[in-house]
């Protein structure tokens, strides 16, 4: 038998689970495809005079893809477990987490460390996304 009850949303540990996989692996797979990819600008044309300054911008397009891409792994895979988040929150976190986590490593409050700064950026920038999403989550019925 069928029921036409509509499926109920994942618990919240199994979805926050699940959300972190998902941003962490979209996140790996977009840092480097926009690193790289704006490594590839000077053969357009642009930005050929910025000799190594062109290693910065690497750099911050590949945290910025970081972000974006661990914004669109949470955001899918909520979606898909019918957790009922903002994708424009998600999005707004992920931004905000890697600026807020770069502007922290550059003033020097995560240490010398180059690993564990990057460890932290990473980890800020998923974290905020993850609280952007679930910021305005719908609330699960509880059975009676």
């Amino acid at each position: 038998m069928r029921s036409d009850a509509p499926a109920q949303p994942a618990a919240l540990p199994l979805a926050l689970a699940a959300e972190t996989i998902a941003g962490l692996v979209l996140g790996a797979v977009f840092a480097p495809l926009f690193g790289l990819g704006s490594g590839l600008l000077p053969a357009l044309g642009i930005g050929k005079d910025l000799g190594m300054g062109m290693l910065v911008v690497m750099v911050y397009t590949g945290l910025l893809g970081f972000a974006l891409g661990a914004s669109a792994g949470i955001a899918l895979v909520g979606s898909w477990l019918r957790q009922g988040g903002s994708m424009w929150l998600v999005l707004l976190g992920g931004v905000i987490g890697g600026v807020l986590a770069t502007i922290l490593a550059r003033v020097g409050a995560f240490g010398s460390g180059d690993r564990f700064q990057i460890v932290l950026v990473v980890l800020i920038g998923l974290a905020l996304a993850l609280l952007g999403y679930n910021l305005r989550r719908r609330a699960v019925p509880t059975p009676r």
